[in-house]
């Protein structure tokens, strides 16, 4: 189940790259492994709070690192979270002075100068990260996102798929929604909730539905898939991104022209008003590695983001 929700993964990556190529991998998937995909997270478990046996992330930076304060919360997200009042946010984060306060994204000299009117960390809410979180490989969640997207991309494009349990695209949507609840120790009951207002699925068009199950992918990932969410984006273009930044000059309120969800490009970003596009191999493996292929710009699109 895995592996061949794993090929869903790639086969999705490539709809706009190699079209004919998505959808024999789709026809395959469906018609010949017969939709075997996970149900439940592929993911490691085994952790507990103990020196180099918790989760990596944890252990990096909190243990490791010794400042459990160092992960805070971007505007993008949290701004989203509080637009729709997702019970999530608690999950995700910790109120600071009994609010929840987010940092511009990439805004990183906003705290240095609280005196200038510029923020007091400590006003900042905290992303929560334990020791003994699991790491997701494929989530429950990502699957029934995945086949939700296969199948509305099926719908579209006229490939011949059906889920052999006469499950739709609106199905999985859902599915994906509450098992990202459950996974974050909330019930179905409150993904049904938001399902009902704020989180409907559109079940129009296929960018509409595509926005809606990339969107509640994203929000499904803070703290185990944010780079997943980040080649996602780069796929797909969504959620949209923003032609304002989200905060004014003075770093700290929010900018009324902000849609909150939007990407924004990082304040501090040297490559103008643009976002990375691909991963770089690091220096130590430049310097010891004498097969590492030449470096591209990281502004340049992998071959698989043609939309």
């Amino acid at each position: 189940q895995f592996a061949v929700t794993l090929e869903l993964k790639i086969y999705l990556r490539q709809i706009y790259a190699r079209p004919d190529v998505a959808k024999a991998g789709l026809l395959k998937l469906y018609n010949t492994y017969g939709a075997d995909f996970l149900t439940v997270d592929a993911a490691m478990t085994q952790f507990i709070d103990a020196d180099s046996k918790s989760n990596p992330l944890f252990e990096d930076n909190n243990r490791k690192l010794n400042v459990a304060t160092n992960l805070r919360a971007s505007t993008t997200l949290l701004s989203f979270l509080q637009k729709n009042s997702d019970p999530r946010i608690a999950f995700y984060y910790t109120k600071a002075n009994g609010i929840y306060k987010g940092l511009g994204q990439g805004d990183v000299n906003a705290p240095n100068s609280p005196e200038a009117g510029g923020v007091d960390p400590n006003t900042l809410s905290i992303a929560n990260n334990k020791a003994t979180d699991p790491v997701q490989f494929i989530s429950a969640a990502e699957s029934f996102f995945l086949q939700a997207e296969a199948l509305a991309y099926a719908t579209a494009n006229s490939v011949a798929i059906t889920d052999p349990n006469g499950n739709t695209d609106s199905t999985f949507y859902v599915n994906g929604v509450e098992a990202a609840f459950i996974f974050d120790g909330f019930t179905a009951v409150n993904a049904d909730a938001m399902i009902a207002g704020p989180y409907a699925y559109p079940g129009g068009t296929f960018e509409r539905n595509q926005e809606a199950i990339i969107t509640q992918k994203w929000l499904s990932m803070p703290g185990s898939h944010s780079l997943e969410a980040f080649f996602e984006h780069n796929r797909t273009g969504y959620p949209k991104t923003s032609n304002v930044y989200s905060m004014f000059a003075d770093h700290v309120t929010l900018n009324p022209a902000y849609i909150p969800g939007q990407f924004v490009v990082s304040a501090t970003s040297v490559l103008g008003n643009q976002f990375p596009q691909r991963l770089l191999f690091e220096n130590s493996e430049r310097s010891r590695n004498p097969n590492t292929p030449p470096e591209v710009p990281i502004t340049t699109k992998v071959w698989w983001n043609k939309k």
